[in-house]
């Protein structure tokens, strides 16, 4: 048994001088073969590292938005202006208060619903609070169960009531974006805001909104917390 262990001494010192020789004999290209080496290595570290980051922030995006979150809409989403859209989609029946109602009605786990009507041509509708402006921002009406809906919590004040639904109140909730810019400095509830010709009170400013793809989820694409 000592004479093989012997044996696997000299031969492993053996290999260790005959490589040392050979780097000293050929320095450049051992140096080339470890900056290699070095280099293999960081790529793919790199590259594990880039991966699982993005993997994380994805996980990350999807669990801010809401993993029960569903959305319903008339028409397919799609990605920039687009085209006309085709026959069979112009053909749907527009989604009313009373579908969501049934939703609602027909689904008891579902923990809320919120219909939402967006104003797409708000070129003419611009925010003013005293020199603050804000110009065509994002408009949609919606239920008083949007936070729930959507995952959307508020960061000042309160979300609209049934009652102010309901009766159509002058009252507004500010997307954290338009906030910063009409209230860089200052508390913006129950402060009166023009939009376009009407003026409205702020009663509450939604939380920053995490973002996938330049876009808040749930919503159709445009620019995103540039809402009210």
């Amino acid at each position: 048994m000592r004479s093989v262990f012997s044996g696997l001494r000299r031969g492993f010192g053996e290999n260790v001088r005959f490589a040392l020789l050979a780097v000293r004999a050929h320095k450049l290209r051992a140096s080339l073969t470890v900056l290699g080496i070095v280099v293999g290595v960081a790529t793919v570290i790199a590259m594990v590292s880039i991966v699982t980051g993005f993997n994380n922030n994805m996980v990350n995006s999807f669990q801010s938005f809401g993993a029960t979150l569903v959305l319903f809409q008339k028409y397919e989403p799609r990605f920039g202006p687009g085209g006309p859209r085709p026959e069979g989609e112009l053909r749907r029946k527009d989604l009313t208060l009373d579908d969501a109602a049934a939703l609602k009605a027909a689904i008891p786990e579902m923990r809320a619903v919120s219909p939402a009507r967006y104003l797409w041509d708000n070129s003419n509708y611009h925010l003013h609070y005293r020199d603050a402006e804000v110009l065509s921002p994002r408009v949609f009406g919606v239920m008083e169960e949007y936070p729930i809906a959507t995952n959307r919590p508020l960061a000042l004040g309160r979300f609209l009531t049934a009652s102010e639904v309901e009766h159509a109140a002058d009252v507004i909730v500010l997307g954290d974006e338009i906030r910063e810019r009409l209230f860089p400095r200052m508390d913006p509830l129950n402060k009166r805001i023009q939009l376009g010709h009407d003026s409205y009170t702020v009663v509450g400013a939604f939380e920053k909104k995490g973002k996938m793809f330049g876009e808040l989820a749930g919503q159709p694409r445009r620019d995103p917390d540039h809402d009210v």
